[in-house]
């Protein structure tokens, strides 16, 4: 049984809510600090991160609208180029290997 002096000095928390985060076996320190420097660093990451964000996603918004749309086409028509590229250079590799001219097959792949 607990007698009442112990009782009336025992703590109402656990030590990690009372500030009591024990000792870190790697670093060899106590972890209170610890977990309080790498919280101060992240908060530090955290601040340069929205301060380039939020004036990015602020100049993007301003951003004309044809402007964007001149951009967008022009990268749809890129893809769409590469890809029929990509589609007429397997044709021909095809139409070469099926004719039997491994010489042009090889020199389509650019082998």
């Amino acid at each position: 049984m607990v007698s009442a002096k112990e009782k009336s000095t025992a703590p109402e928390f656990c030590d990690v809510l009372q500030g009591n985060w024990g000792h870190s076996t790697i670093f060899q320190e106590d972890v209170g600090p610890l977990i309080t420097e790498r919280l101060t660093l992240i908060g530090m990451l955290m601040l340069w991160v929205l301060s380039m964000i939020v004036p990015a996603a602020l100049s993007a918004v301003f951003v004309s609208a044809p402007t964007v749309v001149r951009i967008v086409r022009s990268l749809i028509l890129d893809i769409k180029t590469r890809l029929y590229r990509r589609y007429a250079d397997s044709r021909r590799v095809l139409a070469h290997h099926a004719l039997g001219d491994f010489a042009k097959c090889a020199r389509t792949l650019n082998c």
